[in-house]
């Protein structure tokens, strides 16, 4: 873990009850090395579980400067008389690493976000297993529970990234499995959904040897991806019949739409009709007067109608001169 930091800009000398801000990583950034070392000479609050015990570490009860944990915490109603309370669920030893290491803080000449847990090998390469991932998961699920994610973060976004594309190790899955504490439930139930959704897309691997050899190991875990799974079922199949209504709705739109457009198409040719209509009739009329002044009496059957309407003349149709 490490306890690295960048030197921040000196603040006002006022304290944090004076100034009301909100612990965190970036409040604590911008305290000076003389006032995160000062946070240490504030009264201490004792940390108790659930019960009001009192959390020992070691021989020791454990204990955090009020100032300095409301210098890292966003959760400052926590400290109630003195006492700081933890919820149930969470992990001691975690819960006194996490201690340590903000402990630590205001002599650190840098401050960055905790780092994963990394055991090392004889030359100095990281080794990752199982032991680590618990601490690592149960240190975000201390630091959550006490307003001091901010600090675990990206050891936080590591495990959500994994469990929301992958299948996790089966010793990873029995970790979270068992982290049942707000931080874990939500990892667990993020995991759950990982795998349910791609037992349902056909994505998981052995998905009947996990089904058989695990899951009937885990009934927490085989619980809830049923639900999931129920879940994702029904709404697959609101989601069909909403395409299913949709379709229907786009096709009578579709039809309305050409119902509509025959329509505008027919008042356009009826107006062209009406329009020929009357060319024709004036054109009846005229070939109508030129043909009396000729004395002609050929009138086609138009110009006989025009004659009766317009010019009160009873003619006849003819084919004389």
């Amino acid at each position: 873990m490490s306890d690295n930091m960048v030197a921040p800009t000196p603040t006002s000398s006022a304290s944090l009850s004076d100034q009301k801000v909100p612990g965190g990583l970036e409040h604590f950034r911008t305290l000076g090395p003389i006032q995160r070392q000062n946070l240490v000479m504030s009264n201490k609050a004792q940390l108790v579980d659930h019960l009001g015990n009192a959390i020992m570490s070691g021989n020791n009860a454990t204990e955090l400067p009020i100032a300095l944990f409301e210098a890292v915490s966003e959760k400052h109603e926590l400290v109630v008389d003195g006492k700081i309370e933890v919820p149930e669920g969470i992990n001691f030893k975690a819960l006194n690493y996490l201690v340590s290491l903000v402990l630590a803080l205001p002599t650190a000449p840098k401050v960055f976000q905790f780092q994963e847990y990394v055991v090392r090998d004889f030359k100095g390469q990281p080794m990752k297993d199982v032991e680590d991932t618990f601490k690592d998961l149960h240190l975000c699920c201390a630091a959550d529970a006490l307003g001091i994610g901010s600090f675990t973060q990206g050891i936080f976004n590591h495990f959500f990234s994994r469990i929301n594309t992958k299948v996790p190790p089966t010793d990873v899955i029995n970790i979270i499995t068992a982290a049942n504490n707000p931080t874990g439930n939500k990892l667990f139930k993020q995991m759950a959904y990982t795998m349910a959704t791609k037992l349902n897309d056909g994505t998981f691997p052995d998905p009947e040897g996990f089904k058989q050899k695990y899951l009937t190991t885990n009934p927490r875990l085989s619980e809830t991806i049923d639900h999931f799974l129920t879940n994702i079922t029904e709404t697959d199949a609101r989601n069909a019949e909403y395409q299913k209504r949709e379709a229907g709705r786009q096709q009578f739109a579709a039809h309305n739409a050409q119902h509509e457009a025959w329509k505008a198409a027919e008042k356009v040719r009826e107006k062209q009709r009406e329009a020929d209509e009357a060319a024709r009739w004036a054109a009846a009329g005229v070939s109508y007067r030129k043909k009396v002044s000729q004395g002609k009496k050929n009138f086609t059957l138009l110009e006989v109608k025009w004659a009766d309407k317009v010019a009160g003349k009873r003619v006849y149709p003819g084919t004389g001169n």
